[in-house]
């Protein structure tokens, strides 16, 4: 890498640090990108040579927080089943993740799921390889005999990812208590598992 290429690194690395302590600090919609520029040690102007706003960095830091979180989950995963508990070791190692901090969960979710135009496509790469990991699970489930030969795993990926979305949306939204949370959420993979079985 050169010199430059290892400036500019460094530059973002301290913008992302910046922005992450900041919006602990004073809260997302609190904090300015002056701010956060000053924070990096750089001038405004250059904040915007790498973010053109801060939806944009958000939505990078959050990305990248998320995908570390992602490989552990996935990483934990003890592969051999049943499915729902394989699941459930995936999806709630993202609950605890957000359950540190719910109010920067619900930013997170809004940048992430409803990202700038730019970052769209970025969004929709970031979630079609996380159904592909999931879809990975469950057809080792359907070769162990525990789904259905005829099921396409990519599509059942979809729906215990939108089982495991709606319940992180109803306990975010205050619907679900912690407590019935991961009940809810296992009692309503189970029932999916049992219908493609």
């Amino acid at each position: 890498m050169s010199r430059r290429a290892r400036n500019k690194e460094e530059t973002r690395r301290r913008i992302l640090a910046a922005a992450r302590e900041l919006f602990d600090d004073r809260g997302y919609e609190q904090t300015t990108t002056r701010e956060i520029a000053a924070r990096a040690g750089i001038a405004a102007g250059t904040l915007f040579n790498y973010y053109r706003e801060k939806r944009e960095l958000a939505q990078e830091l959050f990305q990248r927080e998320l995908d570390a979180v992602v490989e552990q989950a996935f990483d934990g995963s003890p592969g051999g089943g049943p499915l729902v508990d394989e699941l459930m070791q995936v999806f709630t190692r993202l609950y605890a993740h957000y359950q540190c901090d719910p109010e920067r969960a619900r930013v997170y979710l809004r940048e992430l799921t409803f990202p700038p135009r730019e970052g769209k496509v970025r969004f929709m790469l970031w979630n079609t390889r996380f159904l592909q990991r999931l879809g990975q699970i469950i057809e080792h489930a359907q070769r162990r005999g525990e789904l259905r030969a005829d099921l396409v795993p990519f599509l059942a990926a979809e729906q215990a990812f939108a089982i495991y979305f709606f319940v992180l949306l109803a306990w975010l939204h205050g619907a679900v208590p912690v407590a019935l949370r991961d009940t809810q959420l296992r009692e309503q993979l189970g029932l999916m598992v049992r219908g493609i079985s």
